[in-house]
Parts: C-alpha cells; structure tokens; sequence
C-alpha cells in the first residue's frame, strides 16, 4: 500500500509550446525573475495561471499582472492607514454599501477555505480574492469616510492578507504589521465567517 492518503501530481510549464528543459534553452532564470518582480508575485503567477495538477503555459504578461496585483494590495493597505484605521467597529446600524462588502468578505473567506483545503484550487482562490478588492469602495479610503465605512475596510484588508499569506508570505507580514498587528501573520487565525 501506498505510505499516504492523497497524491497531486504538478503540471508541466510549457513555453512557446514546448515543455521547459535546459536541454531546450527554453527556461526561465528564477533569480532573474524575483530580481525583477520579487518571490511573491512568482509564486502567485504560477499558481494562479492553472491548477497545480494542470499544465500551463508560461506568459511574461501574466507575471507582470501579479506584480500589479499586489502593488495594487499595497497601496490600498497604505492609503487605508493613512485614512485612520478603525477596528472592531459595531456594524449593526451600516448602510447598504457596508454590509454588501461585509458579505463580500465573509463569503470569500469560505470560499478560499474551501479551495485551499478541500478542492487544491489556488487559482480561484486568487481569483476570489481579486474580487474582493475590486469590491472594496473607493470612497471607504478616506480620511472623511465614516467609521462603519473605514472598519469594514480593515477587516477586508485583514481577511485578504489572511487569505494572500500562504501564497506570497513575504508582503502579507509586512502589510499586517503595516495595519498595527502586533502578532505575525503567520501566527494569526482564520476569521469566523459570519453567515448572512
């Protein structure tokens, strides 16, 4: 018998068409490319251009999105700071825009559990991620924003970070530090989803 339970065999990364070997002159320098875009959007690229058991094709176009994915990530962590940071906030008397990102969040951190533990999804789970910050209003970022406003902002940027870390560790424990946790990422727990 096997010595384990489940196996996910990787894909292959194919460029131009071909698989990628040395003998082919066909791969991709890894330092050259963390060099340039760092390990993180590595990382994210390959995991979101295809599910780990699928092959894929490399695409210089699609690292270069995961780059400004989470420059995008970066920003937003820093302008919401600069705004003012309000934690734990009571939600019960929000308006419509608030409990609709609230949802927004609750709903892809199930998802993303699901797609990490149970499904080995990574891609969509970047994917859901993705949508998530699209959905983050843009007038929640501001120093005039209401506090209901500016903590539903916190706790989806926090729940993002959470969700991003596996993936790219290196931005998410700076970020978190970024948004005044005292404990690492790493250490940190998976939120409660609230239903509704």
């Amino acid at each position: 018998s096997e010595p384990f339970l489940n196996l996910l065999c990787q894909g292959m990364v194919f460029k131009n068409g071909s698989k990628m070997s040395k003998s082919k002159g066909n791969t991709v320098e890894p330092n050259e490319v963390i060099d340039q875009y760092g390990a993180d959007a590595l990382r994210m690229f390959i995991l979101f251009a295809a599910p780990p058991d699928q092959s894929f094709e490399w695409s210089d176009q699609g690292l270069q999105g995961s780059s400004r994915f989470l420059n995008r990530i970066w920003r937003l962590v820093q302008e919401h700071k600069d705004s003012g940071i309000k934690k734990k906030w009571n939600f019960v008397q929000s308006n419509k825009e608030v409990i609709t990102l609230r949802s927004k969040t609750h709903r892809t951190l199930q998802k993303v559990k699901d797609d990490f533990l149970r499904r080995y999804s990574f891609n969509t789970a970047i994917a859901s991620i993705m949508e998530l910050t699209n959905a983050i209003p843009k007038h929640f970022i501001s120093k005039e924003a209401p506090d209901a406003e500016k903590s539903a902002v916190d706790e989806a940027l926090k729940s993002i970070l959470i969700m991003l870390s596996p993936i790219v560790p290196h931005i998410t424990h700076k970020l978190w530090k970024d948004l005044e946790e005292k404990k690492a990422i790493i250490d940190a727990s998976w939120p409660e989803v609230e239903k509704g």
